[in-house]
């Protein structure tokens, strides 16, 4: 019988979310085509913003451009 790794699981959700967050960031439903489709200028809208909490504090609120060129060690390591 395998065991159960809560901080995997913990992982895993926290990858599905991130991927859920930029997949949201990054594109748009269009209603009349009745699919979600990547929005202009490579898929970055100027009026989104990411906030990214550790243990309940806020440590990043900008763009998806200033997120992933971060030079934060914990956001490097869960962008990873």
């Amino acid at each position: 019988m395998m065991a159960s790794c809560n901080s995997c699981d913990a992982a895993a959700a926290a990858a599905h979310r991130l991927q859920d967050a930029f997949l949201l960031a990054t594109h748009r439903y269009d209603k009349q085509a009745n699919k979600v489709e990547p929005i202009a200028n490579k898929g970055i809208d100027p009026h989104t913003s990411f906030m990214v909490l550790n243990e309940g504090k806020l440590i990043f609120d900008g763009s998806l451009k200033d997120l992933v060129h971060s030079d934060d060690s914990f956001l490097q390591d869960f962008l990873a």
